[in-house]
């Protein structure tokens, strides 16, 4: 990687569209988060993952597709993980990924004993009480649940009823400031176009070959705008990374 706050060890694999990012946008706010990423030797990114600023990958990790980290995360290794914010696979869960059951895995330690009916009954009556214990742990997690959603209407404040409007200014300021960013582009811009196209009139004298070719030089311009957005965009983004040198924060936009 070109990016000095990013370190990735040795034998790693990075999947198709999975990325390893040093910096990113809030959404609402527009402040850019720039923070060093570590990346441990044989970790394995599948497909699709995202490895936040700030974050830090140990050794021998597997990151399953669309696994992906928020800011500031820490992979202890050595571990498969999953989700959208990932998390740690357990071995519950691995047997469910791969639909296997306990029975399943002590079949696989004990393959001679289990030619042995005694042992297969034992085996039984164990999956039952397991089976037992989940249902009361399943049943007692639903009656917290809904004890947790009984909401008493008429003991509700004014304060908790209020709306908060601060994300509407916050969009309106970002709103504002992209303005001033890119206004400037969007001028440059207009102002290339104006030139060739008055260069084009001065030049060609005929009405009728201009008239004829107007479509043409309108679907041109059009191309030649967005070439050339695209043009000063780079161009300001190469000249501020020269100005300010890239630090590890919180910047504001």
């Amino acid at each position: 990687s070109n990016d000095k706050f990013i370190e990735v060890g040795k034998n790693c694999y990075i999947g198709v569209n999975s990325a390893i990012s040093s910096h990113a946008t809030e959404g609402i706010f527009g402040n850019v988060s720039y923070f060093k990423v570590k990346v441990g030797d044989n970790v394995t990114a599948a497909v699709m993952n995202i490895v936040g600023p700030g974050s830090e990958v140990y050794g021998n990790s597997f990151l399953l597709p669309i696994a992906s980290t928020p800011k500031h995360s820490t992979l202890k290794g050595n571990n498969y993980y999953w989700g959208l914010p990932l998390r740690k696979i357990f071995r519950k869960k691995t047997m469910e990924y791969l639909d296997i059951t306990s029975g399943d895995l002590e079949k696989n330690e004990n393959i001679e004993g289990y030619k042995d009916k005694k042992l297969l009954k034992q085996l039984k009556e164990k999956e039952r009480r397991l089976e037992k214990t989940d249902e009361i742990t399943n049943s007692t997690e639903m009656l917290d649940d809904l004890q947790e959603e009984k909401i008493d209407i008429n003991k509700l404040s004014e304060e908790e009823l209020a709306l908060d409007f601060t994300t509407s200014s916050a969009i309106s300021r970002v709103n504002l400031k992209f303005l001033v960013v890119y206004v400037p582009i969007f001028w440059l811009s207009g102002m290339l176009v104006t030139i060739m196209f008055y260069t084009f009139t001065f030049y060609v004298r005929n009405w009728l070959v201009i008239a004829f070719f107007l479509p043409t030089m309108v679907i041109l311009m059009w191309f030649v705008f967005i070439l050339a957005c695209f043009f000063f965009s780079k161009l300001f983004l190469t000249l501020i990374n020269l100005i300010h040198k890239p630090k590890e924060g919180i910047f504001k936009s």
